[in-house]
């Protein structure tokens, strides 16, 4: 007969290990031929076109499903018509390298073991639709997805296959877990006040012509998707774009130490600073150590007490050399910016970024905290400028101390 009874008349069963493009063009050539047959059942049978329909996608998701090993893929050859295919192995964290581990997340196997523990995800993790993920796993979809702009399809390949709303939902369920737990990590500078002295005296001693100068202060905007409602909010015209913006005050080695935001796009920097309440902890700081603490900025601040900035107009001897000594510091520092979206490209694929479907300023929050983490671990050009290596707090007493 030439009937297809979906493989129980197949005498053996035998798993064969093929490289990736053959199993590939293997399944296309075995999704046609399954096709063919089902469709010459479907006229025989006088079956109903929405019944034989669901078959043929149900068969087409089991042939085209990728596997975790992205080198090989296990397959399952029947002697009879309408092959299977393997199931991906359970998860391990020993499936990965060091370097596809690096590629995948910006951490080694053993730095996202440490984070996981770190962080304190729960060990077993469960969405609203009951999906079950390890902690470890979830750890791992995470940083995948926040280091990636590619799609959740190519993500879904590259993790090896699975559930794409499942890890759409575990996503989503550690990105609210890492931001209701951690978000305060960066939010107040009173928690270095034990390193804000020696920071100060240390950017003093490289020429810089003022003391008491701990970080350096700038928003940054971020760009979103056009939304349908309340446009104008989103709007700005020196940008040329929508977006919102943020407010950062990074410190010399690298860390941002105060972070505020997101506002609309359309207020200035000056009014970020005055909302952010940053002038008020610097005060109460400066009180407490009895030493006059200040960040430094560009033009668009105020000069005050606590906020310096470069000299415009026509310059003396005096302020030349104070703009020449600052300008470069300030320059290397600003860089963090760049790494932040380098390392975490999702928050710079704007065009998913929907203000209205996600919560876009949660999402760059979380950025910041792992670029300092990342710092905290692998360093970076401006922890190699100042050499200080050994004055970075670990990763439990970043997260789960109140003053470092």
């Amino acid at each position: 007969s030439d009937r297809w009874d979906g493989g129980k008349s197949a005498s053996s069963t035998m798993v064969q290990r093929h490289t990736t493009k053959d199993v590939h063009d293997l399944q296309q050539v075995q999704t046609v031929a399954t096709m063919k047959t089902i469709s010459a059942q479907a006229r025989r049978d006088g079956r109903g076109a929405r019944f034989w329909k669901n078959v043929l996608l149900q068969v087409t998701a089991l042939l085209l499903l990728p596997s975790r090993d992205q080198s090989t893929v296990w397959t399952c050859d029947r002697a009879a018509e309408g092959p299977g295919r393997g199931l991906p192995p359970p998860f391990t964290i020993d499936m990965y390298s060091d370097n596809e581990m690096m590629r995948l997340t910006r951490f080694r196997v053993q730095e996202v073991v440490h984070l996981y523990e770190a962080l304190q995800l729960p060990e077993t993790m469960r969405t609203y639709r009951r999906e079950k993920y390890h902690g470890l796993e979830a750890t791992i979809i995470f940083l995948h997805r926040m280091r990636s702009a590619e799609s959740w399809d190519l993500i879904n390949r590259n993790l090896g296959g699975g559930n794409v709303p499942g890890l759409v939902r575990v996503f989503w369920d550690v990105v609210s877990f890492i931001y209701s737990k951690y978000a305060w990590v960066v939010t107040d500078v009173s928690r270095w006040e034990r390193y804000l002295v020696r920071w100060a005296e240390i950017l003093s001693d490289c020429d810089a012509c003022e003391e008491g100068i701990i970080g350096f202060i700038d928003g940054t905007a971020r760009r979103t998707c056009r939304p349908t409602l309340l446009e104008h909010l989103l709007y700005n015209g020196y940008y040329k774009f929508h977006g919102l913006k943020f407010q950062g005050l990074v410190a010399i080695v690298g860390l941002v130490i105060d972070f505020f935001g997101p506002v609309t796009i359309k207020k200035h920097d000056a009014t970020m600073y005055a909302e952010s309440g940053l002038d008020g902890r610097m005060h109460a700081l400066s009180q407490k150590l009895n030493y006059n603490l200040a960040a430094y900025g560009d033009p668009a601040y105020a000069r005050g007490t606590h906020i310096k900035h470069g000299y415009g107009g026509l310059l003396d001897q005096v302020k030349t050399f104070y703009n020449t000594n600052m300008n470069p510091h300030r320059q290397a520092v600003e860089n963090i910016y760049g790494l932040v979206v380098r390392d975490w490209k999702y928050i710079d694929n704007w065009k998913v970024l929907k203000t209205k479907q996600a919560p876009v300023g949660v999402l760059y929050h979380v950025a910041v905290i792992l670029a300092n983490l990342k710092t905290l671990r692998h360093g970076n050009n401006v922890v190699q400028r100042y050499c200080m290596y050994d004055d970075l707090p670990s990763w439990e007493d970043y997260l789960h101390k109140t003053v470092l």
